[in-house]
């Protein structure tokens, strides 16, 4: 009975070794994605790095730094230059996905809705998005 409690934990020993590989790989590919769009949104943003570093409220060379040193900032320090950066800027640092300032704008009016409001404003955009009526504004248009 010892040799299979043995045999066991040497398989799941083995199991975790493999579980934590694929986790560090995902997780620095996750680090180089979500890195590369903030150099892209800083590098787009136009200011001088010291000048972003300012506007975040974090030190002059800041931004200068973690981009040359390809520092991890704390959630703070990131969260103050995203801030400074935009909301569609840090949308898209965050999840790879670009937004339109007219996405912010419902964003954020939904946003200040209660429960049932959304539910509404739910069907509503559900109502538009539907196969069937995209078809039917599309042969609207054609006519």
């Amino acid at each position: 009975m010892s040799d299979t409690t043995r045999f066991s934990v040497q398989v799941n020993a083995r199991n975790n070794v493999r579980d934590q590989h694929i986790s560090t790989c995902y997780k620095r590919s996750m680090k180089e994605d979500w890195f590369q769009r903030l150099e892209e949104v800083i590098e787009a943003d136009g200011r001088s790095l010291r000048k972003l570093s300012e506007d975040a409220k974090l030190g002059p060379n800041f931004v200068q730094q973690l981009l040359k040193y390809r520092k991890d900032p704390r959630a703070s320090q990131l969260s103050k230059l995203l801030d400074a950066l935009g909301k569609p800027a840090e949308f898209y640092v965050l999840t790879g996905s670009r937004l339109q300032p007219v996405d912010i704008e419902f964003l954020e009016l939904v946003s200040g809705l209660d429960a049932a409001a959304v539910r509404d404003v739910m069907t509503v955009v559900r109502r538009f998005s539907a196969p069937e009526v995209q078809l039917e504004r599309q042969s609207a248009e054609c006519d």
